[in-house]
């Protein structure tokens, strides 16, 4: 399958699809499907993706699909600040209906003019949320608005959305700065997982605690399990992020499992690898905090120690 790039611009709110003409000829023009806002999942979706964005003004994106089980499901987008884009990169995800993502409030609500090239050349719906409503692109080309003001707090109570204690605020998944010291910190994790390339592919983890004003890690015990480690006990209480590595020949994102564990302890997983430093929020959501040339100006003689 052909790769697709697609680019989408926090600053501009577009899209920058590149892709063969042969591929987007090749879609299936009848498989348009069109998606019912009554329907609960796709608004937990919504919420999800929305619940963020107005407190961190970063903007969220993802593709709707369906599953093998006919339910819907989002594959989220990547962030990635230094560039201050939301980027897909990936193969077209099989099965896609929509895709989805927010605005500002310092943008037009409605859709942009390359937002309704993407739904003509994909031939799906492209959905944007805002504050003040929902508005989506055809691709006929058309534009409408789906929901009005209040369509947050109308799909909490229609659809008895719960949002998990651990995940409240937008600020309990952003605390973290990835400051000298805790560069530092990967730093040294990277350093003994030996940069990613030791004989057994051992991980080396820990724990990114902050208190009376500082940020402190807490190293976990060395498991000797090939690519995985181990902690046996709670999460600290004081802990705000946990981060490990990467071997160089593995996926340097989050994988399945940091997301769900992510999901279920409350705070950020930052995996560190060659390629740069992602994190998996407690909502789910990827980004790319740090680019290949993160060790830049690092070294074990300086940098802050992971005990």
């Amino acid at each position: 399958m052909k790769r697709l790039y697609v680019a989408l611009f926090v600053l501009f709110a577009s899209f920058d699809a590149s892709f063969a003409e042969d591929e987007s000829q090749a879609l299936d023009r009848a498989r348009l499907k069109t998606i019912d806002l009554q329907d609960c999942n796709i608004m937990r979706i919504f919420q999800r993706l929305w619940k963020y964005s107005p407190l961190v003004e970063r903007e969220r994106a993802a593709w709707i699909v369906m599953n093998s089980k006919g339910e819907y499901e989002s594959i989220d987008w990547l962030k990635t600040p230094e560039r201050n884009i939301t980027v897909w990169s990936e193969p077209l995800p099989e099965n896609v209906v929509a895709q989805v993502h927010t605005h500002g409030d310092h943008l037009d609500p409605k859709p942009s003019k390359p937002d309704v090239n993407i739904a003509r050349k994909l031939n799906i719906e492209v959905y944007i949320l805002t504050r003040k409503g929902i508005w989506k692109a055809a691709p006929d080309g058309s534009i409408t608005q789906q929901a009005d003001r209040g369509w947050f707090k109308k799909a909490i109570e229609k659809c008895s959305i719960v949002i998990p204690d651990q995940i409240e605020s937008a600020e309990n998944v952003e605390t973290l700065q990835i400051t000298t010291n805790v560069r530092g910190f990967f730093y040294q994790l990277w350093i003994e997982s030996g940069h990613g390339k030791e004989f057994q592919q051992r991980e080396v983890a820990g724990w990114i605690i902050y208190g009376t004003n500082e940020y402190r890690c807490r190293k976990w015990p060395t498991s000797n399990e090939r690519k995985k480690q181990v902690w046996i006990g709670s999460k600290p209480n004081d802990a705000v992020a946990l981060a490990h590595t990467h071997p160089v020949n593995v996926d340097p994102k989050p994988s399945i499992t940091d997301r769900s564990l992510a999901m279920k302890i409350g705070i950020p997983i930052y995996t560190i690898s060659s390629k740069g430093i992602w994190k998996v929020n407690p909502d789910g959501v990827i980004s790319q905090e740090e680019g290949s040339k993160w060790q830049r100006n690092l070294d074990m003689e300086t940098a802050s120690r992971c005990n």
